[in-house]
């Protein structure tokens, strides 16, 4: 059997849970990341540099070294491609189905990082994503730019949709999935200045930044992006072209061609959080996230609600110095 009863089972390897296991390792306890992936890193693992002419604080550098960190310590153990088929909390053991087998794995506290789950924009019709050529999500275009596969010709023409399964009750989530404001301005913002003579047109529902400066947004327009606050109703093709349909705020319609439409997409609950919950006999939320803590059932990162990087990064440090703690009282 894997791990002890002082060691601390990390179930998710985004970022959460790799800075939850080098901050164990640095406070010299052990710990078992399992991830359902072939590696660690998350959703966030996968996204590009966005800086411009500086640094623009995305923090997609962050995975990256918590991922480092933890897969160079002696105290963190991994097992990728790996689920959890059972749990039996009273004897502090898991039951592990990887690549080889089944193998147990006994801990004395639990950290919860599976993330988030972003929204399939293939869901809302309206939007072309999977039928209009040019239609892609932002995190299609995320990964297509780290890889350096997203070209566009010269004076291309760029749309960015906001709110993409957010605040849409009846497609996606009530809620606002609060990162994406940041998020698709800095993509949005690299994209211009790597490739010059792109025209942008922003379109959004409100301006909620998590930094808290709320004039990015009209500074960008008056250097030159057209920022429109619309939410299109639709986008067909026309041409092999996607041509948004959008209303201004006196309901006049429009029209424009683009030569990509990039939706922004909200973050969703995890769809095995209820059956992992049930396992671990810890409540969510009524949205259907995890709870930051319920016992030795500790949560961080997105699957206890959408955040950026750099704050699920802080989370799963967080979430490790309460299971150190934890594990004093073993």
């Amino acid at each position: 059997m894997k791990g002890s009863p002082n060691s601390v089972l990390i179930i998710g390897g985004g970022a959460a849970g790799c800075a939850a296991a080098a901050e164990l390792s640095r406070r010299g306890a052990s710990c078992t990341i399992v991830e359902a992936a072939d590696r660690l890193g998350g959703l966030a693992g996968s996204h590009c540099c966005k800086s411009t002419e500086r640094c623009q604080r995305c923090d997609a550098c962050l995975p990256v070294d918590v991922r480092r960190d933890a897969l160079s310590s002696d105290r963190v153990a991994v097992m990728t491609s790996s689920r959890i088929a059972d749990i039996r909390m009273d004897d502090g053991a898991a039951v592990i189905a990887g690549p080889d087998g089944i193998e147990e794995v006994s801990f004395g506290s639990i950290i919860v990082s599976v993330g988030a789950t972003p929204f399939d924009p293939a869901l809302d019709p309206r939007l072309g994503h999977g039928s209009v050529p040019g239609v892609m999500s932002a995190l299609e275009v995320d990964r297509r730019v780290r890889d350096g596969t997203f070209e566009l010709p010269d004076g291309a023409r760029l749309a960015v949709v906001q709110c993409v399964g957010s605040r849409d009750a009846g497609r996606g989530a009530a809620y606002c999935s609060k990162v994406c404001c940041k998020y698709a301005y800095q993509l949005a913002r690299h994209l211009q200045t790597s490739r010059p003579g792109l025209d942008i047109t922003f379109f959004h529902m409100d301006w909620r930044p998590l930094d808290g400066d709320l004039h990015a947004l009209s500074r960008w327009g008056s250097s030159g992006a057209s920022v429109i606050r619309s939410r299109p109703a639709e986008v067909v093709e026309r041409d092999g072209r996607p041509v948004v349909r959008y209303a201004d705020a006196d309901d006049q319609v429009h029209e424009r061609a683009f030569d990509v439409v990039m939706l922004t997409v909200g973050l969703l609950p995890s769809p095995g959080n209820r059956e992992l919950a049930s396992m671990l006999g810890v409540p969510l939320d009524d949205l259907g996230f995890f709870l930051p803590a319920h016992g030795k059932v500790l949560a961080a990162g997105c699957c206890t609600g959408p955040k950026d990087i750099d704050e699920s990064v802080k989370e799963g440090i967080a979430a490790a110095g309460r299971a150190a703690t934890i594990m004093e009282g073993v």
